[in-house]
């Protein structure tokens, strides 16, 4: 017997969807583990006089871990840590474009991965799968508010990112006629790897502001799939940096 009935044919393009993305970056049994977590497992690094937290981060998991997570980041918070949080960013005004520049690069984007996406909306369709889940809540939620920083890239920076390494996307006339709430039966998704862009790509883009942020102490809140990449590159600058050091002194 199939887990979804024909009638919820889109939940089941979700779930391939969002499966295929956790796959192709951390491994799909890892993911599904994470998602049945209830505690928070930070693990704390220090680079040069920064103190950070990278707190590991489930977009559909359980009630209990999302509880815990807003509990420990009220406690850093008093603490003195800024959080540093996750959510690519895609309006007009944080793109710094115009209203038509936003569109076609929301136009271009729907391209990239065929009409699907793995939104808020779409992993809160998953609780009818998944029925002791819930999506990742509101920042505001979690308790993150104006004096935290959304470190992530824009939606321009993703697309043309992607168009560097794969070549200029090229729009049809039914690309334009769908309205971007519409059901996309434009084409499948486009066959540039996503990894590099939306994993490798926005990690190095973080690793650079969190060394150049006045912030001495902050938690980095972001996917898990994230962090061990995030700590390799710190890794790899501090050596850099120590190597440099050591060279100085030596002449």
């Amino acid at each position: 017997m199939p887990i979804l009935s024909t009638s919820n044919f889109r939940i089941q393009v979700i779930l391939a969807v969002i499966i295929s993305i956790l796959f192709s970056s951390c491994g799909l049994v890892k993911s599904l583990r994470a998602m049945k977590n209830k505690k928070v497992k930070p693990q704390h690094y220090t680079f040069e006089d920064k103190s950070i937290i990278f707190t590991p981060l489930t977009h559909f998991g359980q009630k209990e871990f999302y509880a815990n997570l807003t509990d420990s980041l009220v406690q850093w918070k008093i603490k003195g840590y800024t959080v540093f949080y996750e959510g690519i960013k895609h309006k007009a005004s944080d793109m710094g474009v115009d209203s038509i520049t936003a569109d076609n690069t929301m136009r271009k984007w729907r391209k990239i991965v065929g009409g699907e996406g793995a939104t808020r909306e779409d992993y809160a369709e998953l609780s009818e799968v998944f029925k002791k889940g819930i999506a990742q809540p509101e920042n505001k939620d979690l308790g993150i508010d104006d004096t935290d920083i959304n470190a992530d890239i824009t939606l321009l920076d993703l697309v043309s990112k992607y168009e560097g390494l794969y070549g200029e996307i090229k729009m049809d006339s039914c690309d334009y006629a769908t309205h971007l709430d519409s059901t996309y039966t434009c084409g499948k998704a486009l066959k540039g790897k996503l990894r590099p862009i939306i994993v490798d790509y926005r990690n190095t883009q973080l690793v650079d502001k969190l060394i150049n942020s006045g912030q001495n102490n902050i938690v980095v809140l972001y996917g898990a799939i994230h962090i061990k990449g995030m700590k390799k590159l710190l890794k790899e600058k501090q050596t850099v940096k120590t190597s440099n050091s050591s060279s100085l002194e030596s002449m």
